[in-house]
């Protein structure tokens, strides 16, 4: 296949010289990464990967269920008495309703202003389902993924990779849908390889896909925020509610215990577009739903997105002192704040963020087809 040529890893704290004399993590992080050809000042070619044949695979089997259920809650038993000391971290589950409203990119960047502003250990997990991306998006073509830890072939931390000097990405390649496909005996080595993920990150960011698969909204039902993506269009907020809807739907509001949804308003062309799209969505969430939804802020439409997109360059990077920039940092802390702002001690988890979020998935399944969701005033949902 023809080479594709990527930019340097500049934002990357090491090159491979500088691994080699690094720290074991480093080592592993690296060796992930294809070898490079025709090294030059920043930029360097990669030879490209072809995505698995999705197609060949097919889902027989519920997510997590009987003996998945039964292995999971026996690993997280047995981990219960381990240290504690990042139990006060949190996992971001990123959705959208829709593709093409920049959920990765925000994902990505998210993890990075986490990681280089507040200094917060942080994963990033790109678990979206069969287009996994975020290895482009940071100018990287991965040989090794989560489907090599599903088959039980390697270990989390051989496919992690530093993208950051407090930030790792776990590359996701053809996403979680490998996990209905995995033999049984197959999980006792898994689950505790996932679980690992506590001793590296205190926060741990999900891009979890776009649209309402059940994959997705497991996933974002059993972490602790849920963010969700969209832009001002009527199309996109009407995926949004849709995404909303099918939350509700899945979880019968026990999923929402102790979480909230928070909006993200991306490509708004003014801050008062962004309200009043964030605003239309949280009315008819409350008014159909009666679900409170906040508003976590908004990204300015900005042309510096694109051409960084397009250099495989996180604009967090590329334009630090960009509105978008600054937007994604004032998120971060915001969300940074609301977390460490629970001092009932009632209120903190007493597991790590990646225990925390398996455990979670035990407990949430689909509430059947066809059930009727509340409706509190009468009316067709103006969305």
């Amino acid at each position: 296949m023809a080479s594709h040529a990527i930019r340097s890893s500049s934002f990357l704290p090491y090159d491979r010289a500088e691994c080699s004399q690094g720290s074991a993590s480093c080592n592993r992080g690296h060796d992930n990464i294809l070898p490079l050809q025709d090294r030059g000042p920043r930029m360097s070619v990669a030879r490209v990967v072809p995505a698995p044949d999705l197609l060949e695979r097919e889902i027989e089997r519920p997510f997590f269920e009987s003996f998945q259920a039964r292995e999971l809650k026996r690993t997280i038993d047995l981990t219960s008495t381990a240290s504690g000391k990042n139990r006060n971290g949190m996992t971001i589950a990123v959705v959208s309703g829709k593709g093409g409203v920049g959920k990765s990119n925000f994902a990505l960047n998210l993890a990075l202003s986490l990681g280089d502003s507040y200094g917060v250990r942080t994963a990033i997990i790109d678990a979206d389902i069969g287009l996994a991306n975020t290895d482009v998006l940071l100018g990287l073509e991965t040989r090794l993924d989560l489907g090599h830890v599903i088959r039980g072939e390697l270990s989390v931390r051989d496919i992690v990779i530093p993208v950051a000097e407090k930030v790792w990405l776990v590359p996701g390649g053809s996403g979680i849908t490998e996990l209905s496909t995995v033999e049984d005996d197959n999980w006792k080595t898994i689950l505790p390889e996932i679980l690992s993920l506590d001793d590296m990150a205190d926060i741990l960011v999900i891009d979890a896909g776009a649209g309402i698969n059940r994959q997705v909204l497991e996933c974002a039902l059993a972490a602790d925020v849920i963010a969700l993506v969209t832009t001002p269009e009527p199309t996109a907020l009407r995926d949004a509610y849709g995404m909303v809807k099918s939350l509700v739907h899945h979880s019968g509001h026990r999923g929402f215990s102790g979480k909230e949804i928070s909006l993200v308003i991306n490509m708004a062309f003014s801050a008062k577009e962004a309200l009043l799209a964030s605003g239309r969505l949280q009315e008819v969430s409350r008014r159909f739903l009666g679900l409170d939804i906040s508003f976590l802020g908004h990204i300015p439409h900005d042309l510096r997105i694109s051409r960084s997109v397009k250099a495989k360059c996180p604009f967090i990077r590329m334009y630090p002192q960009s509105a978008p920039s600054h937007r994604i940092g004032e998120m971060a802390g915001r969300l940074l704040s609301e977390w460490s702002g629970r001092r009932d001690p009632e209120e903190r988890p007493s597991q790590g963020p990646m225990k925390r979020l398996l455990s979670s998935l035990l407990t949430i399944g689909p509430q059947g087809p066809g059930r009727i969701l509340p409706v509190i005033s009468g009316g067709k949902e103006p969305v």
